[in-house]
């Protein structure tokens, strides 16, 4: 087996974090190096791992632990013992790469980000979010959108182009999405919208301008890949019930919680609820949290309003 023609079992921890952040949440790569996850070890467990090693590597649902496997097991090669993986080219920077540029170009590329967002929530507003599998129109649309982006939207220094302009929509309407999925309507201005209308001072046409695109200050800016870090979810939770640690925060108060901001499938296990549950906490305005995402202690995440 082979990634870039180095036989993927010599591949160490952190070649096989950046492998998997290419094709997996920031989350998922991170647990593969807490678990020390080389290229031997990788192989075995796409082979042949159990639901618990799975889920210690971050793969918690059935689709994630088969599209390693289907990546680990790409291009087979009959005349060979193993298989080949294609190399696959990052669509989007990865961390590494963002902490090493320098301030003004992380700016620059934050800044076109945004403009693609916008742009994206402007083509396909409100609650229904296009599924381009098998969807021809959709595709078209979604290739119109990255040409028009193109031209103002790359990046050389980040090597950000067309690819990574199609991924971040991508990336924006999945995210959308998911907060579909637990409850949110995006034809409903949230509190947070309307508080803005209420203070506001500029004119009534000035608000109108901005109301349409609130929700993308709120609802679908994360930082880069959008999920929340599990510490940071975690320490939400805490704060949200007033404990002093996760664990002494049990599954039923969670299900409980969810179920009353009627968040769907409130059957999973407690890990899952505590992201889910924290994502909507923070959404929501229940839970303020200051600072970088990545890097918050407690000090960082404030109660608003009890739920």
């Amino acid at each position: 087996m082979e990634v870039n023609g180095k036989p993927m079992k010599e591949m160490d921890v952190q070649e096989v974090k950046e492998f998997i952040e290419q094709e997996f949440e920031s989350g998922v790569a991170e647990k593969f190096e807490v678990q020390k996850i080389d290229g031997k070890t990788m192989v075995m467990l796409a082979k042949g791992a159990t639901k618990e090693q799975y889920e210690a590597c971050g793969l918690m649902t059935v689709a994630e632990q088969l599209k390693l496997r289907t990546l680990v097991n790409t291009a087979v090669d009959d005349n060979e013992s193993g298989c080949t993986i294609t190399a696959v080219k990052p669509k989007k920077p990865s961390k590494a790469q963002l902490k090493d540029i320098s301030e003004m170009n992380s700016r620059i590329y934050k800044t076109k980000r945004k403009a693609i967002r916008a742009a994206t929530i402007k083509r396909w507003p409100g609650n229904d979010i296009p599924n381009f599998k098998k969807n021809k129109v959709a595709c078209d649309e979604l290739n119109q959108l990255v040409e028009e982006l193109s031209e103002d939207c790359c990046f050389e220094p980040l090597k950000f182009g067309r690819d990574g302009i199609r991924q971040h929509v991508l990336d924006v309407l999945n995210e959308r999405r998911r907060h579909r999925r637990n409850g949110y309507d995006y034809t409903t201005p949230d509190k947070r919208t309307l508080k803005r209308k209420t203070d506001s001072t500029e004119s009534t046409e000035s608000i109108e301008d901005t109301s349409g695109d609130t929700d993308l200050e709120g609802m679908d800016e994360t930082d880069e890949n959008d999920a929340l870090p599990e510490k940071t979810a975690q320490l939400i939770i805490c704060v949200a019930f007033n404990a002093i640690r996760v664990a002494d925060v049990q599954r039923t108060q969670l299900a409980s919680s969810a179920k009353a901001l009627g968040l769907k499938d409130t059957k999973k296990d407690k890990s899952s609820l505590i992201q889910t549950l924290a994502q909507s906490l923070l959404d929501r305005g229940y839970v303020k949290v200051t600072g970088d995402l990545g890097n918050v202690s407690r000090d960082n995440v404030k109660k608003i309003k009890p739920f």
